[in-house]
């Protein structure tokens, strides 16, 4: 049986704060754009520019400009960069307390 490694992601001073955060992240080309982890808030992801691959519970989804994606609370996840030279996206953690 293989393990799966991840790191608990705190949350930052903003998402403390104001419940929420939203943040562009950019990567490099076949390149690790989030190791797996995990965090109690939800996140969604909003592909603006290249190619990516999203990995949650064991599934993979393939990301391109337009798509957008929702992990979970508590989800494992992480995300990889393909080939495009240029691989960005919105990401929006929201306390699950926000939503209720």
């Amino acid at each position: 049986m293989r393990k799966e490694i991840f790191y608990v992601e705190e949350p930052s001073a903003e998402l403390r704060r104001d419940q929420m955060e939203m943040i562009v992240w950019e990567s490099a080309p076949h390149s690790v754009a989030a190791m797996a982890h995990t965090h109690s808030e939800i996140e969604l992801l909003y592909i603006l520019d290249g190619h990516l691959i999203a990995t949650t519970d064991g599934r993979q989804y393939a990301l391109m400009p337009g798509d957008l994606i929702l992990f979970r609370g508590g989800a494992i996840h992480h995300i990889i960069a393909l080939e495009t030279p240029r691989n960005r996206y919105y990401c929006a953690k929201i306390k699950t307390t926000l939503l209720q």
